[in-house]
């Protein structure tokens, strides 16, 4: 199994009422073993081996915001931020990649308003 860690945020709140409710099921909705299977899947698929380590962060779109700033000198939040750690060399059947791959942070689409993504709440 991938060396996985996992940090999931409580949701903005400070929004509307339907804004919120939005914003909670996309939270709910994460489901870690799913990603657990997706990275297990492309760590297979990319010869890297499960030892390899692999932070995942979901953010809401206060801290999204932040770290977009801070890290990219860009306004307001977007869907997903990835900071590579080790350059892997590419692994074979017999000799898998290993390493720290780094973080990934992801902002669930109900983390962002649907105003500030361009959307209607009900498109």
């Amino acid at each position: 199994m991938a060396e996985l860690e996992f940090e999931i945020e409580e949701p903005d709140t400070d929004t509307e009422p339907e804004t919120d409710a939005l914003v909670r099921e996309s939270f709910a909705a994460v489901d870690t073993a799913v990603l657990t299977r997706l990275v297990e899947h492309a760590f297979n698929r990319m010869r890297v081996s499960q030892s390899t380590y692999l932070s995942i962060a979901i953010v809401n779109e206060r801290e999204m915001e932040r770290i977009h700033l801070e890290w990219m000198d860009l306004p307001g939040p977007t869907d997903v931020m990835s900071f590579p750690m080790d350059e892997l060399t590419p692994g074979t059947d017999t000799e898998p990649a290993t390493g720290m791959l780094g973080d990934i942070v992801l902002c669930p689409p109900g983390g962002r308003t649907p105003r500030r993504r361009g959307r209607a709440l009900n498109p």
